[in-house]
């Protein structure tokens, strides 16, 4: 049986996402599952509050609550579940998160990052047409902080995805204008 290891940002195991992942793998695989705050309580995370310059995570603990932290914080932590989970066999581990994280990771195992399977992706998709990407972010209460740093990030998103679009546009000769585009940033 193939051992699939798969880490959450937040607390293990994450069965709300990973039940969207059962059905499309074999019954020889089994899935292993490690967090980047497994063994914190809600005080420990609390110190990993994100400052105004931080990358902002949100996540789920254990009891499905959320919680919001900077990334910086848990990137040791990321490392230490990729160990744990080559240690109980893993050949294969699919991080849970769709976030663009450094590459600092050291593995003896193949990676895999939904951010850079969707960033590689889109384009080959694009190639062929033109696609629509819609995402929602969902900020449940008690994490309403965030909304100020994700509208941040999301402007700052929303501009390279915009350059994006013309880059692709451009290729196939059809390009757009600024004018074109629809600021999104009071529509949340």
């Amino acid at each position: 049986m193939m051992k699939v290891g798969a880490i959450t940002i937040g607390q293990s195991p994450r069965e709300d996402v990973i039940q969207d992942l059962l059905p499309l793998m074999d019954d020889r695989v089994e899935l292993i599952q490690a967090g980047a705050l497994d063994g914190l309580t809600r005080e420990d995370i609390r110190a990993f509050a994100p400052g105004q310059e931080d990358y902002v995570l949100i996540s789920q603990l254990q009891d499905g609550s959320p919680v919001m932290f900077a990334e910086r914080y848990i990137l040791p932590r990321l490392q230490q579940c990729i160990e744990l989970l080559e240690e109980q066999g893993a050949e294969l581990i699919l991080f849970l998160c769709t976030g663009d994280f450094p590459d600092v990771y050291h593995s003896k195992v193949p990676l895999i990052f939904p951010c850079k399977v969707l960033n590689g992706l889109v384009p080959a998709l694009a190639s062929r047409g033109k696609i629509a990407v819609v995402v929602v972010i969902l900020i449940a209460a008690g994490v309403a902080g965030a909304v100020i740093v994700m509208k941040r990030k999301k402007k700052k998103e929303q501009q390279n995805l915009e350059d994006d679009i013309m880059d692709l546009d451009a290729e196939d000769g059809d390009n757009i204008t600024s004018d074109e585009t629809e600021d999104t940033d009071d529509q949340e």
